[in-house]
């Protein structure tokens, strides 16, 4: 081997070592590490979580409830006879709710659900010379009956609708991250390259003035030589900016990721395929749910029509007193009753009537007690259904129309994303063959060069030129990969 060749050699090692920097990971290693420590990517997962919280919270099954809620006083009075009087009472001493099937979406709405009191009402008095309680327990139970059709689907379509969009936000994220993580790889490459070039065009003109100068072509006090000169400060400022833009560009990358850049060392060759076999994206899922949802909104108007419901009560109360004078004259009085009730009200938009039957038993007496009741008016919710029906079907109409852009706007990407790959093919193509010509080219001056036919700058510049195409390369298989990103943005 010459000395030529081995020159050439070194020259070529030296090229190939320049073309990256000393990188230490894979470019999937980087963005993986970046994955795992950025602050953006711990803050998207919190607020994933977040959401499916709210999610779950308002999903959360009603379920048998209790309450206990007692009260009680007592009043001592200062007077010449002393007196002391306890009063235990409570409204819903005891609560019970039991809930039904139907869960009403709106405040205010009917329900199926049964609920079960306790109250209780007392006095006791204690005095110098007489005695006295009363005590009155009371338990009612009562359940609604609901007639009609009542939508029990719509609370369901929205919490998916939810699940979806939570989804679809949090991947969305992710491959934004990824996106804005190549865009800075290749401002990397970019910046590498241009530094590279710089320097080069500086070695170039440094030569190109000492050349000159050892050939008397000018001299230091000529108008050209400053020129050169002015032409030569220009590059060095030009590198001092790259290099100013290359530490802010590693800044940038350190908040971002919260990782210090080192760089890649191999990049994978993307296999861009559209798949084919793939499910709605999840913009055509949530339009398709959202299209459900206000088809049961229109279903729910057209029901809530014929809805009635239906009251039934019941309840058993009793009381229970006692009167006592502690004096020569003693006497006492005592006084029980007992009641039971069951009750009936029934109702509808413009109509309602309710009816009770009530036994009571004092002492030794007993008394029946017939109720009943009724309500009309006029149906002044018709204008407000008309409008709540017409404002149902607009929003029919704008799902349907909503969907139908979704989906044409799927098959719009899916083109452009296939546009996009051949498009990618096609210039991954075109670099392959330009280095190929470049590696030949080289070999070509090589040859050249052993007969001496070839100069070392024509040499090097022949290298200088693979080295610059290899960040080209680079720059290719980076758009490649945020092609594929494209891909995978389909599926959202």
């Amino acid at each position: 081997m010459t000395t030529k060749s081995k020159k050439l050699i070194v020259a070529l090692m030296v090229a190939t070592s320049l073309t990256l920097p000393i990188f230490a990971q894979s470019l999937q290693s980087s963005i993986e590490v970046a994955l795992k420590k950025s602050d953006t990517i711990k803050s998207l997962e919190i607020n994933k979580q977040q959401s499916l919280l709210t999610v779950e919270l308002s999903n959360v099954d009603r379920e048998v409830s209790y309450a206990v809620a007692p009260y009680v006083s007592s009043t001592v009075e200062d007077s010449s006879t002393s007196t002391y009087s306890l009063s235990p009472n409570a409204s819903h001493l005891v609560s019970i709710n039991i809930p039904g099937s139907y869960e009403p979406t709106t405040s205010g709405a009917a329900t199926d659900d049964t609920n079960v009191n306790f109250d209780l009402n007392s006095t006791i008095v204690f005095s110098d010379n007489e005695t006295y309680y009363s005590t009155s327990p009371t338990l009612s139970v009562d359940h609604t009956f609901l007639f009609g059709e009542y939508d029990t689907d719509s609370k369901d379509l929205n919490e998916q609708v939810n699940l979806l969009s939570i989804e679809k936000t949090y991947r969305q994220g992710i491959i934004s991250f990824k996106e804005n993580l190549l865009n800075l790889f290749k401002a990397f490459n970019t910046n590498a390259k241009n530094i590279e070039a710089t320097e080069n065009s500086i070695k170039l003109s440094e030569k190109n003035i000492s050349d000159k100068l050892a050939l008397d072509f000018y001299n230091d006090t000529s108008v050209t030589y400053k020129s050169d000169m002015a032409t030569l400060q220009n590059l060095k400022n030009t590198l001092a900016n790259l290099n100013s833009q290359k530490e802010a560009m590693l800044t940038q990358y350190k908040n971002y990721t919260g990782e210090d850049y080192v760089g890649i060392d191999t990049v994978e060759v993307p296999f861009l395929e559209i798949p084919s076999n793939t499910n709605d994206s999840l913009s055509v899922q949530i339009a398709q749910l959202n299209l459900q949802i206000a088809q049961n909104d229109v279903d729910e108007v057209n029901k809530s029509k014929d809805r009635s419901s239906a009251k039934l009560s019941g309840g058993l109360s009793t009381t229970q007193s006692d009167y006592g004078v502690l004096s020569d004259n003693y006497y006492s009085y005592d006084y029980s009753s007992y009641t039971g009730t069951v009750g009936l009200d029934y109702g509808t938009d413009n109509l309602s009537f309710n009816g009770s039957v009530s036994l009571t038993s004092e002492n030794s007496d007993s008394s029946l007690t017939i109720g009943l009741g009724g309500r009309w008016t006029n149906d002044t919710s018709t204008r407000v259904d008309l409008i709540e029906s017409k404002k149902s079907s607009n929003n029919l109409i704008s799902a349907q129309n909503t969907l139908s852009n979704v989906l044409l706007t799927s098959s719009y990407d899916k083109i452009n994303a296939q546009s996009e790959i051949d498009s990618w093919n096609f210039k991954y193509s075109q670099i392959q063959d330009s280095l190929k010509i470049a590696q030949d080219n080289i070999e070509l001056d090589q040859q050249m060069f052993d007969l001496g036919l070839k100069n070392q700058q024509e040499v090097d510049a022949s290298i200088f030129n693979l080295s610059q195409l290899k960040y080209d390369e680079l720059d290719v298989l980076l758009d490649g990969w945020i092609t594929e990103l494209t891909i995978e943005s389909l599926a959202l």
